[in-house]
Parts: structure tokens; sequence; C-alpha cells
């Protein structure tokens, strides 16, 4: 017959028809029991010690799992949590949630650390309107040397040097200072060039003209420009305000401008217009002043159905002795 003490000791599993043999007493193993897993072997002389300690661990995680499976049908919370998350020692009670809330905090005030992202500036139209229109009446008390180097074909055939003022009502005043042209005596006569005609002459000078009136408006000829807005860029943009205009001093032309965000002065100008009923392309950039005074230092023209290209470099600039 089977004892009460014996029935009593047993620890059955609710849903497990299996029941585990209880433990002897003074931690003693019965010899009917069995490990549910492989215990390792060791010598006769650490053996009961080593068993000892296998059995109170074993019992330690049996006790958890019949904790588990009991608040799984029950509903009650998992005891065996607290043996494996804290060690076997219990959390005391609301630390849970102490945790939760420094959590919780901890996060606030992380998210409070970082700044909120920042719209980019708007850029100041009226204030760039006004920046050109003063810059332009500053350029009329100046004159300055322009340098013509016009080719055909790629290779030399004329060069300019004009001396460029305003009078009193702001019209360019055009006066040659020197040249330097290929014909058959010059020594600038190249190999493959021919020599510079009056045409050429000519027609040298009215692109120099052309390439004032798009880079040296009059004060005021870019407030339109600036009232219609920013436009996206057309090339990389990074610190830059784009601004394009069409018939601007011609019908059908297109120019496209680049702006300093932080110092309101340009960079970089493109313009399509045409000349002689050719199309013509021209790109300037441009320097600054002692002063602050911006200019276009540097333009190139081109016209790809007649193969020429003129470039044009302002340099020199002197206060006019009347202003």
């Amino acid at each position: 017959m089977k004892s009460k003490d014996s029935d009593k000791n047993k620890i059955t599993i609710p849903g497990v028809s299996k029941a585990f043999p209880p433990l002897g007493k003074g931690g003693k193993k019965p010899a009917a029991a069995r490990l549910p897993w492989p215990r390792r072997r060791t010598s006769s002389s650490a053996a009961a010690g080593s068993d000892r300690s296998l059995i109170h661990l074993h019992r330690a995680w049996l006790l958890a799992c019949v904790a588990a499976l009991a608040g799984c049908e029950t509903g009650t919370p998992p005891a065996y949590d607290m043996i494996m998350m804290t060690g076997g020692l219990p959390r005391s009670a609301g630390e849970g949630e102490l945790e939760t809330e420094a959590m919780a905090e901890g996060d606030a005030e992380a998210e409070a650390e970082v700044p909120p992202e920042q719209a980019p500036p708007v850029f100041d139209t009226e204030k760039a309107a006004r920046r050109f229109a003063e810059n332009a009446a500053l350029l009329r008390t100046l004159s300055w040397n322009e340098r013509i180097s016009y080719r055909v074909g790629g290779s030399f055939t004329l060069e300019l040097v004009l001396r460029v003022a305003s009078d009193a009502n702001g019209d360019a005043v055009v006066a040659e200072v020197n040249r330097a042209v290929s014909d058959a005596q010059g020594v600038h006569r190249a190999a493959d060039a021919r020599p510079a005609t009056p045409e050429d002459d000519q027609r040298a000078r009215l692109l120099a003209d052309l390439i004032r009136a798009y880079t040296t408006p009059p004060p005021g000829a870019m407030d339109r420009v600036f009232a219609a807005g920013p436009v996206p860029p057309n090339g990389p943009g990074y610190g830059l305000e784009w601004f394009a205009a069409t018939d601007f001093v011609m019908p059908g032309d297109s120019l496209s401008l680049s702006i300093n965000q932080a110092t309101i002065k340009p960079e970089r100008l493109e313009f399509q217009s045409q000349a002689e009923d050719t199309p013509v392309e021209g790109i300037a950039t441009y320097r600054e002043l002692p002063d602050g005074a911006f200019y276009p230092q540097h333009t190139e023209l081109r016209l790809p159905a007649l193969g020429i290209q003129l470039i044009a470099e302002r340099y020199n600039f002197r206060l006019q002795p009347h202003r």
C-alpha cells in the first residue's frame, strides 16, 4: 500500500498526468527517481555534495515550472519571474511601476534635449532687390577696363581693350584704349587664323554691349526678377538661391541667376539671347571690389552657329572724376 505521506509529498503539475516522485529526507534522492536530464559523472568523493547541489537547483526549477503552469490556468501572474529575473529574490511591491516611471521620465528628458528641427530661413527678396539697385547705382560712379578677346573657329582673331564709364544719364561711354588684330604682318598672326575684318570688329563691340546689358543692368531692372521669387536650382544649390526671368533685355531671351544666401551677392549668371538673328549663350561669374560692390569679372559668350567665342574681362576700376 502507498503511504499517505508519500502521496502528500508528490508534486503534481496541473494538466500533466505524470507525477514527479518526492525527494527523500536529508536531501537524498530516492533510487527510483531520475532527473529529467543527464547529469555529469563525478568522482565518488565529490558525488554527494554535487548531487545535493543539483537536487536543490532542480527543486527550485520544478517549483518555478509548477508556479508558472498554475498561473497560466488560474490567470494569476506567474511566480517564476521572481526567480528568473531577480535571481530568486522577489521584488518589492510597486518596484516595477517605479522602474517603468523612471524609464518614461528618462525618455521624456532625452526627447526634450533634442532640439526641434528648424525650418530653413526664408530668402529676403526685397532686400536682394535693394542690394542690386544700390550696386548698379554704385557702378555708375566707376570706370573700368574691358579686355575683349574675339575668336573665330577657336583661333585668335581680334583683341580690344576698352575703357567704360557712365555719363550723367547712366548710359555707357566706351573708348578704345588698345587693340591687337590678326593680320598678315601682325605678331598675333596664327598659322590657322584668318585676318580680322571690319565685320569682326563691329561684331565684337556689339557682343560686348550685349554682355553689359545682361551683366550690368540699370538700377531697378532686377526688381521684377526678385518679385517672381526663387526657382528650383539648375545646379548645386547649397547656400544659393536661384532666380529666372524671360524677356529681360529683348523678347524671347531668358536668364538664370544664382545668389549667395548669406551675402546676397551674385555668383553666376547664365543667359540665352540673340545677336544678328543668331542664338547667343552667355555665362558670367562675379567678384567683389574692396568697397563691397560686385561686378562680372569674367564673361564668356558663344555663337555656336558661327563658331564665334568672345571673352570679356573687367579690371582696373576707378572712381570717375566728376563723381
